[in-house]
């Protein structure tokens, strides 16, 4: 039934979550590793090319990563 779907649905989530949380941790070091080699920040092809994420998932993350950093401001 529909509750079913929804049970699913949630459960799915949770591994986004986690992949997401993966992807961030990574997209830090990319960005850390990158800044240090190249002496400027990396642009989002490079660690595009490093990470091997899309540039569209990338960008989604930069975004997060950035939000984060405001908020500890």
């Amino acid at each position: 039934g529909l509750g079913d779907v929804y049970k699913r649905q949630e459960e799915g989530e949770d591994e986004d979550e986690k992949a997401m949380v993966g992807k961030l941790a990574l997209v830090n070091e990319a960005k850390k590793y990158l800044a240090e080699e190249k002496g400027r920040e990396a642009t989002v092809h490079e660690l595009a090319a490093y990470t091997q994420l899309t540039e569209e998932e990338l960008s989604d993350i930069l975004l997060l990563i950035q939000k984060a950093d405001q908020k500890d401001k």
